[in-house]
């Protein structure tokens, strides 16, 4: 197993529940180790941070090199009890949505090109956030 973090020169500053981003962060990687396993059945998980190019919002990706998430399953995966997997509940990733939404951030999945998964962390614009 393998585990990179890739984090940008200048900080990125977050304001979020510290327990609701352990337990994103740990439905993500759990869901990586279970589903995102390559051809070999190596799993290589990559953590990457940084702003978004046009609005400058702070963001987090958990990445894979799996087998991709099906287009008719990726519209469903964020509903509550949806697996497409075995021995799943169905309530991970629709837990995490709800925690993000939380705390006003926004995730989202897309395929990786080549090959694997990105589940994106979107958090709220800090110059907009409330004092």
């Amino acid at each position: 197993e393998e585990l990179r973090a890739r984090t940008p020169a200048a900080d990125v500053e977050i304001q979020v529940d510290p327990s609701h981003l352990h337990q994103l962060m740990w439905n993500l990687c759990e869901n990586a180790l279970k589903y995102g396993r390559d051809a070999a059945g190596k799993a290589a998980i990559e953590i990457r941070t940084g702003r978004i190019a046009i609005t400058e919002r702070p963001f987090l990706e958990v990445l894979d090199r799996g087998p991709g998430i099906e287009q008719a399953d990726a519209e469903r995966i964020f509903e509550p009890f949806f697996t497409a997997g075995q021995g799943g509940t169905g309530l991970g990733l629709f837990i995490a949505r709800e925690l993000a939404q939380c705390n006003r951030a926004v995730l989202s999945y897309e395929p990786r090109p080549g090959g694997g998964s990105i589940f994106r962390l979107v958090f709220a614009d800090p110059l907009r956030w409330e004092a």
